[in-house]
């Protein structure tokens, strides 16, 4: 089974059309839509803006269906010119941009426990979606995806996080 997480409606509206036998549950305040994708078992969440929604939905989408993989799909800025509206970034690695422990001794981004700055995706998942867009003919990206609680609207603010 896939898990597909989008934090809003629309992310999610046109994946939930796709889907054959869509049955709905709401849990922790989330709806999951259950069903076939393209003959694949998936579930698609809405889980609303933010880290927490997201991480929210992931454990509870774990939980309840245990996928073997989990998608977040959604809407993004972009700090590279050379993408435009509509155009994909399949995740090399991820870091968070707003998560800054710099005043204890720590580089901006740096997570304590797993002890790591950067999350790195599946290459089997990345080739998977690189096909698929091929195929589609997409332009897309390979790349690092940085994510983070605010909306960046400063050139300083986009200097900073690139």
């Amino acid at each position: 089974m896939v898990g597909i997480i989008c934090a809003m409606d629309i992310e999610a509206r046109n994946v939930i059309a796709e889907m054959e036998n869509a049955t709905e549950e709401k849990r922790a305040g989330c709806v999951y839509t259950e069903g076939k994708l393209y003959g694949r078992d998936a579930v698609v969440c809405v889980c609303g803006i933010g880290k927490v929604n997201a991480a929210v939905c992931a454990q509870e989408m774990i939980t309840r269906y245990a996928p073997d993989e989990l998608i977040n799909v959604g809407v993004a800025g972009s700090l590279t010119p050379e993408l435009k509206v509509f155009d994909v970034v399949v995740s090399r690695d991820l870091c968070q941009h707003d998560f800054d422990l710099e005043p204890f001794g720590r580089p901006a981004g740096f997570i304590p426990g797993p002890d790591r700055t950067f999350f790195e995706a599946s290459d089997k998942i990345i080739a998977r979606l690189e096909k698929a867009l091929k195929a589609e003919n997409v332009n897309y990206r390979v790349g690092r995806i940085a994510s983070g609680d605010q909306f960046i609207d400063t050139d300083e603010a986009r200097r900073r996080i690139a």
